[in-house]
């Protein structure tokens, strides 16, 4: 979704066009669950910003990713806001 050429971000009076490609609702699902999963899923504090977006588009293009994660992490993890060493050791895949 990122990278993709809005005929109205160059040209606003021809946004239609964005409405017409179905560009707007695409948008519209990757912005969605983008906030899903920073709302529900992840805390991420003290990250490198470009690191953090490359993750998130990557997330978000491939869902079966993020419910891989999800598998993994919430029975080592549990309820605590942070994961130390020896959680990670315990999580192959993340």
């Amino acid at each position: 979704m990122f990278g993709v050429f809005s005929v109205e971000n160059m040209f606003p009076s021809l946004g239609w066009i964005d409405v017409l490609t179905g560009l707007h609702k695409r948008m519209k699902r990757a912005r969605e669950a983008i906030h899903h999963f920073l709302d529900e899923d992840m805390f991420v504090a003290g990250t490198d910003t470009p690191t953090l977006e490359w993750v998130m588009v990557e997330l978000v293009i491939h869902p079966n990713v993020i419910k891989q994660i999800k598998e993994e992490v919430r029975p080592v993890v549990g309820t605590n806001s942070e994961v130390d060493e020896d959680e990670m050791a315990k999580m192959d895949y993340l």
